[in-house]
């Protein structure tokens, strides 16, 4: 399973992957980063990384 999100302070997006049977805990994954996170829009990240 990946999920997109977006971190809140950087506003990057964060793509983090786990196998199917592990659910993701954005509270762990937001200590982890060091910034809160959001789930994101994937149609905007894709949009965001065409613009590079």
């Amino acid at each position: 399973m990946s999920s997109v999100f977006r971190k809140t302070e950087s506003d990057r997006p964060l793509l983090v992957i786990a196998s199917g049977a592990n659910r993701v805990n954005e509270k762990t994954i937001s200590t982890l980063v060091g910034e809160k996170i959001v789930k994101h829009d994937c149609t905007k990240v894709f949009l965001q990384r065409l613009a590079i």
